[in-house]
């Protein structure tokens, strides 16, 4: 006879396929109802499909409109028959929602604080907007006004932003690396480093509002409630970011818990005030959302419950950190995170460096419910993940590229008790770090999938287009340029295309100076611009982090598969025109296996122009549809 708490994987199966089952009818039913009272695009579905994830919220439209439960018309989804014409209470309601337009989504750039580094998923590290800090500026505002005690749990970018307008406040946050960023920003009170699962005595009864945004899973909320019941003076109000209803499976039950923990811990809820939270959308997101074929701006919305703490808490409540949460070491580089886990065995055999995902180094989820999760030992704030074999060695190589070794340096010590291919796999990953953002050749992200059955595809298309013809064409008084450009990209018969590269300095300066006459990209791989790029192509030029500044047309172009004699001859024949300065040039480039060299003509310099790229890649193919004339990114 099974005993009653004995685990049994089949059951456990059948429980989680019908939970997800009541949850998929849940958005099912939802949606209908939603576009019942009105036809919306899909990016105007998702801002009011409280909280349900993008890709979760396409695949039940497009069921819908299998089943013929709805009908796509115009971009927009309906009700099969229905001949809704928008209202202008409709229209104003759409207009003053916070998605973008179709056309605007791929413009929207990452919105990321230059004060902080880029948000980590291990971290569950959503950022609130500014629209988030006006809503909570305004309900703070009376307790400023009377200068009340305001403690902030969690809530860094709501903090700095109070911190700039004069606001004297506290904030509590277990992220060493975001207190040392508003250390560095200039920032010496009122930031304490403290994990929420254990006890604030030195503060009890000091503040009269906490603003808490505590990571969306129960054990954390319960944590970051005993902290505020702790903190906060009777009658003090606690206002908490919670997830809506249709977030995730269990957030109906969630929000009723944390509701009945922040009851036992002495508060009472006074407001619940939907969707006046929004979030950044943070890179990993926005890659994760790419790879399914998705480009949204800030989506994310959250509920604010207020809570009044009218007496103290139960004196058994306690919470518990997640057993299966990992523990993390962090490495910064620049504002890239990188985090090697933790593990209680070590792996005393062959270095192995491999991706958690079959698709590629890239992770197309953020969920902590995916099942990949537990085998990341390596993630990055880019969601690359990476299973790791002797983590002891990867620990070693970080900590010493973390100080400032150059990689090279790094293997070659290592490197005696390695294998060439364990030496090889170790630089590769080591290079990729240390690559600036846009510069990285050991992964490309993958091109994402196109979602088309149902009218929606990747807005690529129109961006670039639209980029030329708005910053490009306008700025450009050249005869030569004006008839290249519009030909291109109106004619349809060129057999030339663009290409977007990217450049760090000094080098970007000496092309537009005329200095340097050829250009290079060394690959470990076949990636564009090998056998890419021919002569009569037109190169954007853009500055690594920065805007587009420049074009010029390629004249030459030569592509070696690189060995010792070639290498003699890019050495011999091309370093002048190349502007190599520095003999590291050279060092850094070694371990590549293929080359390009382009001999540009035509430099023509623009006013700077932003030019959104979702990727790590330092050169990206545009290339002109045949048939239209349309442009399009393609991966080398």
């Amino acid at each position: 006879m099974k005993k009653l708490n004995e685990f049994d994987p089949k059951t456990s199966i059948v429980a989680i396929n019908n939970v997800d089952k009541a949850y998929k009818q849940r958005i099912e039913t939802f949606l209908i109802n939603l576009l019942y009272r009105k036809p919306m695009t899909f990016q105007d579905v998702v801002c009011h499909a409280e909280g349900a994830y993008p890709s979760d919220v396409l695949q039940t439209l497009q069921n819908l409109v299998l089943t013929n439960k709805l009908e796509l018309h115009n971009k927009q989804y309906r009700i099969p028959g229905s001949k809704h014409k928008s209202s202008k209470k409709a229209i104003l309601e759409l207009s003053n929602t916070p998605i973008l337009s179709e056309r605007q989504l791929i413009l929207k750039p990452l919105n990321v604080s230059p004060v902080f580094g880029d948000p980590h998923p291990a971290d569950y590290d959503w950022r609130y907007t500014s629209k988030s800090w006006d809503e909570l500026a305004i309900r703070l505002s009376p307790f400023i006004k009377n200068n009340y005690e305001i403690a902030l749990l969690g809530a860094p970018t709501l903090f700095l932003s109070l911190y700039r307008s004069g606001v004297h406040l506290t904030l509590f946050d277990n992220s060493a690396s975001v207190l040392a960023d508003l250390e560095s920003s200039g920032i010496t009170n009122g930031l304490f480093h403290h994990n929420m699962f254990v006890p604030i005595l030195k503060f009890r009864g000091k503040y009269d509002v906490i603003v808490a945004d505590p990571p969306w899973y129960v054990p954390f909320y319960k944590a970051f409630i005993l902290r505020s019941t702790e903190l906060l003076r009777e009658q003090g109000l606690l206002l908490l970011s919670v997830p809506p209803w249709l977030t995730r499976p269990s957030a109906i039950t969630d929000r009723a818990e944390i509701i009945e923990f922040a009851t036992k811990a002495g508060f009472d809820l006074i407001e619940i005030a939907p969707g006046v939270l929004s979030y950044q959308c943070p890179k990993f997101e926005q890659i994760a959302l790419s790879m399914q074929g998705i480009y949204f701006g800030d989506w994310r919305q959250g509920d604010l419950f207020v809570f009044r703490k009218i007496k103290e808490a139960q004196s058994s409540l306690k919470a518990s950190y997640p057993k299966e949460e990992p523990t993390w070491d962090e490495y910064r580089f620049g504002l890239l995170k990188v985090k090697l886990r933790h593990r209680k065995q070590i792996d005393s055999g062959e270095l192995r460096i491999m991706p958690v995902s079959k698709e590629g180094p890239y992770l197309g989820t953020v969920s902590r419910r995916s099942p990949l999760r537990h085998r990341i030992d390596l993630w990055t704030s880019d969601n690359i993940a990476y299973s790791v074999t002797r983590l002891d060695i990867v620990k070693v190589a970080l900590d010493r590229l973390q100080s400032g070794e150059p990689p090279k340096a790094i293997v070659e010590t290592l490197g005696l008790r390695l294998s060439t291919i364990e030496v090889n796999t170790l630089l590769a990953l080591l290079i990729n770090i240390t690559i600036p953002h846009e510069q990285d050749e050991f992964e490309q992200l993958r091109k994402p999938k196109s979602i088309t059955s149902h009218g929606r595809t990747p807005e690529y298309n129109s961006y670039v287009n639209k980029f030329i013809e708005d910053n490009v064409l306008p700025n450009i008084g050249d005869s030569f340029w004006q008839e290249r450009l519009t030909k291109l990209l109106f004619d349809g018969s060129s057999p030339n295309s663009i290409h977007l590269a990217i450049f760090v300095e000094p080098y970007l300066k000496f092309i537009l100076e005329g200095q340097k006459t050829v250009e290079s990209r060394f690959n470990s791989h076949r990636c564009a611009p090998y056998q890419k790029v021919q002569v009569g192509d037109i190169l954007l030029l853009k500055r690594s982090g920065g805007p587009v500044v420049g074009l010029c047309e390629v004249a030459n172009v030569w592509f070696y598969r690189l060995d010792p004699k070639s290498w003699d001859t890019i050495k011999k024949e091309f370093a002048q025109d190349l502007c190599v300065q520095d003999p590291s040039f050279w060092e850094k480039r070694q371990h590549a296996s293929y080359a390009t060299l382009m001999r540009i003509q035509h430099v023509c310099p623009i006013a700077p122009a932003k030019f959104t790229k979702y990727d790590r890649r330092g050169w990206v193919l545009l290339t002109a549809d045949n048939g239209t004339g349309r442009m399009e990114f393609k991966d080398g």
